[in-house]
Parts: C-alpha cells; structure tokens; sequence
C-alpha cells in the first residue's frame, strides 16, 4: 500500500475496525487539523504502538504536556518551535512515558509531523501541565466500553 501526505484522501485515516478512534480524527478535523492514525497490530489492544500524523495550521499551538507512553516524532515538513526551540524539517524529539514536551507552535505555514507511540492508549492520554500539577485527560473518554462494544476485549 502506497500512502502520500499531499493526497486529501490520505487524511482522517484510522482502521476501520478501531471506529473508538473516530473521536480523535473528527476532533482534528473540527480543529482544522487534519489527523491520521496507523495502528501497528491489534487495535483492541492497548499496548499495541501506533503512528499518528497530523497537518498544524499556521500559527497553531500545541501546549506543553506529555503521555503515559514513550514518544517519537519527526518534523516532515514546515517549521514550528518546541519549548522555544526552533525545529526543522528531519529534526526528531523524542520523550519518555510521562516527560513533559512543548509548547510546540506552528511557524509560517504550518507543519505536518509523524508521531510514533509505544502505546495506542498512551497516545490518546495526554498529561497536560498546569498550574495546579498534572492533569491526565484521556480524549476517548470511555474507550473501553467503545470496544467491548465493538467485540473486542476490555
């Protein structure tokens, strides 16, 4: 199979079986970013790593926060900063389950980046940072059910 980001069709992909992770995909396309998400084995399992890709708008903002999951990710095209740092195209952050990254702010043009999580859970379970201390919003709010809904395991 043959993907290329410039296709609109290679957008709000996610795998069909998976429909829990339709939230994600509208969400970024309400937001005006596009999202897609490559699972890398079972769907049903959170455990399971997978990529995300998304398309920042220009001067989009991501805060500074983290996931419960090892992180990968490599700039593909456009320029943004991290934590003030300037970020280029090949340029790779990575992060460790639980550390802190960003603000991640879109430059001229936007950026388009791919993401690669140890866990399909831990992609979806953002540890924002706030004043008061961690805050752990998990974006497919009752997911399990979603999927045991769906026949797969709990």
């Amino acid at each position: 199979m043959h993907f290329a980001i410039d296709d609109p069709d290679f957008w709000y992909q996610y795998p069909k079986e998976a429909d829990y992770l339709r939230p994600i995909v509208e969400q970024g396309r309400a937001n005006g970013v596009p999202t897609s998400i490559f699972v890398m084995g079972d769907p049903f399992d959170e455990n399971t790593p997978c990529f995300v890709l998304f398309k920042m708008p220009e001067g989009g903002r991501l805060p500074r926060h983290g996931h419960d999951c090892q992180r990968f990710e490599i700039l593909l095209r456009g320029n943004m900063t991290s934590g003030g740092h300037p970020v280029a195209p090949g340029d790779v952050m990575t992060a460790e389950p639980g550390e802190y990254y960003g603000p991640q702010e879109a430059g001229p043009g936007g950026y388009i980046v791919c993401e690669y999580f140890s866990r399909l859970k831990g992609s979806y379970e953002i540890i924002w940072e706030t004043k008061r201390g961690p805050f752990v919003e998990n974006v497919l709010a009752g997911w399990a059910t979603k999927i045991e809904r769906a026949g797969g395991p709990a």
